[in-house]
């Protein structure tokens, strides 16, 4: 005896259903050839590098670091591979987020063996700015790039054993769930303006106006926020996770130094530049000079124009990081970058 067949209802249903996702899987596949979603390099990138070759060279910072990915390239580039510049970005910043992500993630592979013509490093650079030691206020977002982009899956499963499933170890399988679907226009931009600004300029007139006022708007905001940082720093954690980095590079031998990023030089108002940019510039410049380490601060002195910085006025767009890349390796670093004086 057969099975029944279908009710036609349930036939209909399901056409209309796998109708409905055909349709939406086209539209994602259009925008995705008209509109891109990002997809910067973060740290599963870089690790996944340093696995691969190793580094000569390790950098540490922010999201920041998409610059230092062009650099990696020209010094290939440029020593035909004889040197590695291995960046390992932990975005949203927070010197005690490179701490972890120092002892956590890269220490093992340090201390791990390694094949004969394996790249090992001999310089660190550490890529900061004020944001990295700031306390967090009440108006702020909690810092989630542990459990978004530092953690294994052994770091999410004891911390839920610990405190059950909570909003924050959820970053955890957010961010894989992110990262799995990151080619997906309709994923990665849902929630952000990018995407509904791109259709509403299909449809309507003078959107050239309106961005402008969105970006003055979003210029006077920043500028008034990098203002209020200075009176949040310095943040005790995030001194004390930098005093252990620099400890435990120097001991291994390793030679560091420490860059100050380009900043979008409108974003800064003079009271930001003297109560946030030279106070910390301060702060960091005689702890470094305790230890012989090298500061270079391109906070204001570099060759980037304001239009080289992307929405976020706080990362340049790619044509400006090339830029940027060429600047530093031809600048006085170059030969900390390239490794001139190495083998």
């Amino acid at each position: 005896m057969g099975l029944p067949a279908p009710h036609p209802r349930w036939t209909t249903l399901a056409s209309v259903a796998g109708f409905a996702v055909a349709t939406v899987l086209v539209i994602d596949r259009l925008l995705a050839a008209w509109l891109p979603p990002p997809n910067p390099p973060e740290l599963d990138d870089g690790l996944a590098l340093l696995d691969a070759g190793g580094a000569d060279v390790l950098v540490y910072g922010s999201s920041h670091l998409r610059s230092f990915f062009e650099v990696a390239r020209q010094v290939q580039e440029r020593t035909g591979g004889r040197v590695r510049v291995v960046p390992l970005p932990m975005d949203w910043g927070h010197a005690s987020s490179y701490e972890f992500m120092h002892r956590h993630r890269v220490v093992p592979w340090l201390d791990g063996p390694h094949p004969p013509d394996q790249h090992l490093p001999r310089r660190v650079l550490l890529v900061t700015q004020w944001w990295d030691f700031r306390r967090l206020g009440p108006d702020d977002d909690p810092v989630v790039n542990l459990p978004a982009r530092a953690w294994q899956v052994t770091d999410f499963l004891d911390d839920v054993a610990r405190e059950g499933l909570t909003d924050y170890n959820r970053h955890y399988l957010a961010r894989r769930l992110y990262r799995a679907l990151r080619r997906s226009p309709l994923w990665a931009w849902r929630g952000r303006p990018d995407l509904r600004d791109a259709l509403k300029s299909l449809v309507s007139r003078g959107p050239e106006a309106r961005t402008q006022e969105r970006l003055q708007s979003r210029i006077a905001w920043f500028q008034g926020y990098i203002e209020r940082g200075g009176n949040r720093l310095v943040n005790p954690e995030d001194a004390a996770a930098l005093e252990a980095l620099l400890d435990d590079w120097q001991h291994r031998g390793l030679e560091v130094r420490v860059l100050l990023y380009p900043r979008m030089k409108g974003s800064i108002t003079p009271a930001a530049k003297k109560g946030t940019l030279d106070r910390f510039a301060r702060w960091i410049g005689p702890r470094l000079a305790s230890r012989g380490i090298p500061l270079l601060d391109l906070s204001l002195d570099h060759p980037l124009s304001d239009q080289d910085f992307g929405p976020d006025l706080d990362h340049p767009v790619p044509e400006a990081n090339a830029r940027l890349a060429t600047f530093l390796l031809e600048g006085p670093w170059g030969d900390f970058l390239q490794g001139s004086q190495d083998r």
